[in-house]
């Protein structure tokens, strides 16, 4: 059922009454959420391996690990959803536009593991460390590339110019992460939460709004689309932040603190650090990045203590309530609800 209609009607607020929105609690089950575009996810999974696999052999073993890694593939989620409420839901231009979006997220998770470090992602071992830091920078670059070149192959220069804009903006937004790290002193949660619109948010609200544009929705669909993204993007990024300390780690599927290593400061820890009795004590532990697993344990305690994960889940559960607003004059269709099963996975996912 596509959505392209002037019907007006409300979203059903989320919460945990019964959407099957997990999988044993923990993962994403796109089956149930997101049963109003299977038929494009289970073809966006065939366009990925055929896009990827025209490789040279000593390149294949790479794609073939970072396609295996999988995901949730939110962000090609979020465009053919926005695609249900364009006058031409089904135009060519959707799925090369989703499946660029994904390799686009994919490009920035290899980067971004070589930049924390990082181990694992999703339980397995990342590219750099199963192969090497130079091999996972050009692999991030090899996905880039392929992602532009499908944006290119739509003809259609917005596009690749909505893409690019995203990827600009996420740069700026780690750059200016990567700086504040190395820098002593508080950080404000203007700041914080300016630097999570570009390195998060922007990408979900783009997603959304590509997906109606290639569709050819009406501009107040795209503007309530865009605004549904934004939204979700923030709390999405808000509660990333609070699991990098409070999930486990089985679940999280890389390890735990890696922020509070890096030197991040997230939302709770500024909430922290500025209401905080033991605030003293937290400033220490994060400029020498809390090290061991001790030193997690006893932020984690800390950020409990002064309310501050608290703090942090109402904030997000805010950006998602304005989501949810965003979309409220949306026709009623599957689509739709998927959209708002999703501001409940949101808040309720453990990984």
């Amino acid at each position: 059922m596509d959505c392209e209609s002037d019907t007006i009607d409300s979203p059903k607020p989320p919460g945990p009454g019964g959407d099957p929105i997990h999988e044993e609690g923990v993962r994403l089950d796109t089956k149930s959420l997101f049963r109003a575009i299977l038929p494009e996810l289970d073809a966006l999974e065939t366009f990925l391996n055929e896009t990827l696999s025209d490789v040279d052999p000593g390149v294949k073993g790479v794609v073939s690990h970072l396609l295996g890694v999988g995901g949730k593939r939110i962000r090609p989620s979020l465009v053919f959803l926005a695609a249900k409420f364009g006058k031409a839901p089904h135009s060519d231009k959707i799925l090369p536009v989703a499946a660029a979006t994904e390799l686009i997220h994919m490009a920035t998770l290899v980067h971004d593991d070589v930049v924390d470090q990082a181990l694992v992602r999703r339980g397995r071992l990342t590219v750099h460390t199963k192969w090497s830091r130079r091999v996972a920078v050009l692999a991030g670059d090899y996905l880039f590339a392929q992602a532009f070149r499908l944006l290119a192959r739509t003809g259609d220069p917005r596009a690749t110019d909505i893409m690019a804009k995203v990827v600009y903006d996420m740069c700026q937004g780690e750059i200016q992460e990567s700086i504040v790290a190395l820098e002593e002193g508080p950080v404000s949660e203007a700041v914080y939460l300016e630097r999570i619109g570009k390195k998060t948010a922007i990408f979900l609200a783009e997603s959304c709004r590509i997906g109606a544009i290639m569709a050819d929705a009406d501009e107040r669909f795209v503007k309530a689309l865009e605004t549904f993204g934004w939204g979700l993007g923030l709390g999405f990024q808000i509660v990333d932040d609070m699991l990098d300390l409070t999930a486990s780690s089985v679940s999280f599927g890389k390890a735990l603190g890696a922020d509070l290593r890096a030197g991040i400061m997230t939302l709770p820890l500024i909430h922290a650090l500025a209401h905080s009795p033991d605030r003293l004590r937290l400033a220490a532990l994060a400029r020498q990045g809390a090290r061991g697993e001790g030193d997690v344990a006893e932020v984690r305690g800390i950020l409990g203590a002064s309310g501050s994960f608290a703090y942090a889940e109402q904030k997000a559960k805010t950006f998602v309530a304005d989501a949810l607003e965003g979309i409220k004059g949306l026709p009623s269709c599957e689509a739709k609800e998927a959209l708002t099963s999703m501001a409940s996975f949101v808040m309720e996912r453990q990984a």
